[in-house]
């Protein structure tokens, strides 16, 4: 049987489906600096990790000019786009779950912490987290490493052996740097090479079979 008594949970991908926002989002930066539109696929890609570092990667910009399309990214989406997306389903009941066992819930994600805030509100599930940690606005803390870093750091998790829950190789590197298993789920936006490259410790393909993997805890 398995021994973990605390859970981190990725945002973007593991918990809520914001792709909907997040590619209104994007359409609008690159209109804004007449880039061409990319295809939901190649957004796809932005999804995740730090978004000034996937402007610098796959829209060929310089750092200062991807931090200022980082800016407009964020205002277009936390007023016109951030309430369009949809909680998976069953992800709700895995929580469910995890905390009747007495597990602490928590959310390490790289999206800015009011906005992942907004939304756990929005869905009327921010109750079910004993953490929410997200990345700051003044960029210091923005790494998925620091972030999982920073919530393994509160005294609640003091003596706790907790799990990473994340959908791309970014939150299993994550977790790896701070010495954490990890649990990839499949149905979000990683890809199944770049997820297998890190060793993830444990896969599930959906969160029915997330839930049936909490109960083993």
């Amino acid at each position: 049987m398995l021994k973990f008594d605390a859970v981190l949970f990725d945002f973007d991908g593991t918990i809520a489906d914001t792709s909907p926002g997040i590619k209104e989002g994007l359409r609008h930066t690159f209109e804004l600096n007449n880039m061409p539109i990319m295809s939901d696929n190649e957004m796809d890609r932005f999804i995740g990790p730090p978004l000034d570092d996937s402007f610098v990667k796959y829209c060929n910009v310089e750092r200062k000019k991807a931090k200022e399309m980082v800016l407009q990214f964020r205002e277009h989406y936390h007023t016109k786009a951030i309430d369009k997306f949809v909680i998976y389903d069953g992800l709700e009941k895995a929580l469910d779950v995890l905390r009747e066992k007495g597990i602490l819930t928590c959310v390490a994600t790289s999206k800015p912490e009011p906005m992942a805030v907004h939304i756990l509100k929005k869905a009327g599930i921010f109750h079910k987290f004993d953490i929410i940690q997200g990345a700051t606005l003044d960029g210091k803390l923005i790494k998925k490493t620091d972030i999982v870093h920073h919530v393994l750091s509160r005294e609640i998790l003091k003596d706790k052996n907790p799990l990473m829950v994340g959908d791309t190789e970014f939150d299993i590197y994550g977790a790896h740097q701070n010495n954490l298993p990890c649990l990839w789920v499949e149905y979000g936006f990683g890809t199944y090479d770049a997820a297998l490259a890190e060793n993830p410790e444990f896969i599930v393909s959906n969160t029915e079979k997330m839930i049936e993997f909490f109960k083993n805890f």
